[in-house]
């Protein structure tokens, strides 16, 4: 119910209170993405209508990953992270809104994701030095390295190309995986 209103000083005067029902607002539509092929960490922009003007209403999709959306946002684009822990290629872009999901139907996004090129030398010792070269990770990415059970901390900072890291003593098995 709502009833119109006007405030002269103190006084308050109502008008006749009227009952309607909500039909609510149109659902997300979007109608493309930008750029097509992405790293993990790039942003993409969507662009679209009936997007929310609030940031954290909307929630972007990769497949079923959830994204950073990013400032600022309009009712006509938004601007997503591309996230670290996609594992397919191909990825299809969504928007939810209050519940009301849609998905980009035309085009899937490609992720070149990270890649493991070479690890040298393959075979090691404690207290060697391992170089692992990877493509497809920007130089600014935050990058950790698991060998075995063991968080290593580089002794070569990550450069967007290579890293080199110590093999630890902590390391039980003749082979790990990294």
């Amino acid at each position: 119910k709502v009833s119109a209103f006007i405030k002269a000083g103190d006084y308050t005067v109502y008008g006749n209170s009227v009952e309607f029902t909500s039909l609510g607002s149109l659902g997300p539509e979007i109608t493309g993405f930008s750029p097509g092929r992405v790293l993990c960490g790039d942003t993409i922009l969507i662009r679209g209508r009936n997007f929310s003007w609030v940031r954290d209403f909307n929630k972007v999709f990769f497949n079923n990953t959830a994204a950073f959306v990013c400032d600022p946002v309009t009712d006509t684009t938004i601007l997503a992270v591309v996230p670290y822990t996609l594992t397919m290629p191909e990825q299809t872009v969504s928007l939810e809104i209050s519940g009301s999901r849609t998905t980009f139907a035309d085009s899937k996004l490609i992720v070149d994701l990270p890649v493991i090129e070479k690890i040298t030398p393959a075979s090691a010792h404690w207290g060697d030095t391992v170089e692992i070269t990877v493509n497809n990770l920007k130089a600014g990415a935050s990058l950790r390295i698991l060998f075995g059970q063991v968080f290593l901390v580089p002794v070569v900072p990550w450069n967007g190309e290579k890293v080199s890291f110590i093999v630890p003593w902590e390391t039980t098995l003749t082979e790990n995986q990294i």
